[in-house]
């Protein structure tokens, strides 16, 4: 099986691309907006508000860079998706497989205890065993 690469899966439709990376712009802008108004410098430094700061910073065209490569990340998981889940559930069968297996040393004693025994026939040396009421018939009711 081969694995596929980013490069080699078809890009996403335009209209996907356009709709992600305009609401993911639209709502950077209003939680950094949010950010901003909730300032509180007596917290310290909070990560968060970094982020808020920086994105408030970017211009338009680093915003849309930035969801471009938020975007391509996406599309690549997804080709790997497959690659990845084939592995976790082959990794899976293996374990469940592993598990319901008996240990060898249990298969040799089956084996051991089916060789001694002997097969029950139903047949004595004296005569057959008659089908309906479970007697014995002798060899000489047979023959007449």
């Amino acid at each position: 099986m081969t694995r596929k690469k980013a490069s080699d899966a078809p890009p996403p439709p335009a209209e996907f691309t356009t709709f992600v990376r305009r609401i993911g712009i639209d709502s950077f802008d209003q939680f950094a907006q949010k950010k901003l108004a909730t300032k509180n410098p007596a917290k310290g430094s909070n990560p968060l508000q970094t982020l808020a700061n920086l994105w408030l910073g970017l211009t338009a065209e680093e915003k849309k860079r930035f969801f471009d490569q938020v975007i391509a990340a996406g599309q690549a998981a997804a080709v790997a998706a497959p690659a990845v889940l084939a592995m976790a559930k082959s990794k899976t069968a293996r374990k469940q497989t592993a598990k319901d297996d008996p240990p060898a040393e249990q298969v040799a004693e089956q084996k051991k205890a089916k060789k001694g025994k002997k097969k029950k026939t139903g047949k004595t040396a004296e005569g057959k065993k008659d089908k309906k009421s479970g007697k014995k018939k002798d060899k000489k009711d047979d023959k007449t």
